[in-house]
């Protein structure tokens, strides 16, 4: 019942405010938290629909305007719609997406501003898909943040023990064994 009665509500304030992309990406996530419960395939659907939807007006204005709301909708947009993909088993577009829009991941044009979750998944993506420059990038990214960085977002030290591993896996595939023994 309380489903439901939040989904007649977020159908009024998406009807209120249908070209807000924090209203879309509001709506998108609650549909996607409705799929986690209820696992419908068509609120993965309308997930994906009011992220994309969001995402574009976005890309049409994200470096015109300074709107604190519109900012909060491109960071729940670049941590969503990877995951909608994924969740899809789209993995291709989801990382050909996340490199395409890898501008908009942060306000300086990189993934320096991803918590270290965020960043692992996306790094496996490229990872398990042979991107190792991609995947490179996300795992210096992640082996240089201090241990102090990692505890304010409630990590330890353990969360480097999967990226020295690929770091390893990588630079032996590339021939550059020292780092890979290193690395291990």
């Amino acid at each position: 019942f309380m489903m439901r009665k939040l989904a007649i509500q977020m159908d009024g304030y998406i009807s209120k405010f249908s070209d807000s992309p924090f209203a879309l990406s509001l709506t998108g996530f609650y549909y996607m938290i409705k799929y986690q419960m209820l696992e419908s395939e068509s609120d993965l659907e309308l997930s994906q629909e009011y992220l994309l939807k969001s995402h574009s007006i976005n890309k049409k204005s994200i470096f015109k305007i300074s709107d604190p709301l519109q900012i909060h909708s491109n960071t729940v947009n670049f941590m969503h719609i990877p995951i909608v993909y994924f969740i899809q088993e789209k993995w291709d577009e989801a990382l050909e997406w996340v490199v395409e829009n890898k501008h908009m991941a942060c306000l300086d044009g990189t993934y320096t501003c991803l918590d270290s979750q965020m960043l692992n998944l996306i790094e496996n993506g490229f990872y398990q898909s042979f991107q190792y420059d991609e995947a490179m990038e996300l795992i210096e990214l992640s082996l240089s943040r201090s241990e102090e960085e990692l505890i304010l977002e409630g990590k330890d030290l353990g969360v480097r023990e999967q990226d020295y591993y690929r770091y390893g896996m990588i630079t032996m595939k590339l021939g550059e064994y020292k780092k890979a023994i290193d690395a291990f």
